[in-house]
């Protein structure tokens, strides 16, 4: 089995992008002057539009491919975590909505870039746990670097950061 070190590392990194906006967007949130009440709000309909987006994303993979939908996602979930502290209130919200979505998706189109990868269908479950760890080792390095960006650069050097 051959492990795509590209595919690794861009994994990591998106899963820590994802750590970063999981830790920091409530704070985030909080601080542009929405209460906790209304961020569970959106949280509510963020995830109400991914699964309106997953449950539309595979005739989008069918019509454009895979790898167009995780480009544009990639793109949109980029250019939203840019917008985040960065808009209006209503902007933020918006660019909230959006990076969840794109976020999601992009998840899944990168299990399906780990699933066409490998040439043996044994070897996909053992690929698919080295990429999870990968992940899960994202969520629990990035989120320490995560603060020292917040620290010097506040939640807008945080989030421009995770855009790239």
């Amino acid at each position: 089995m051959q492990i795509h070190r590209p595919l690794l590392a861009f994994e990591f990194l998106f899963f820590g992008v994802l750590a970063i906006t999981a830790f920091y967007t409530t704070p985030l949130l909080v601080e542009i002057g929405f209460t906790e009440h209304e961020i569970g709000w959106f949280f509510i309909i963020a995830y109400s539009a991914t699964i309106l987006g997953l449950i539309l994303s595979p005739y989008a993979m069918h019509k454009f491919g895979n790898r167009r939908v995780a480009f544009v996602a990639l793109a949109c979930a980029a250019l939203s975590l840019i917008a985040i502290p960065l808009a209006t209130p209503l902007g933020a919200l918006i660019a909230f909505v959006i990076n969840t979505v794109c976020s999601l998706i992009l998840y899944t189109s990168l299990d399906i870039f780990i699933e066409q990868t490998t040439k043996h269908e044994g070897d996909t479950g053992l690929l698919r746990g080295v990429f999870y760890t990968a992940s899960n080792l994202a969520f629990v390095i990035v989120p320490g670097f995560a603060a020292l960006l917040v620290h010097l650069h506040g939640y807008a050097g945080l989030y421009a950061f995770g855009s790239f």
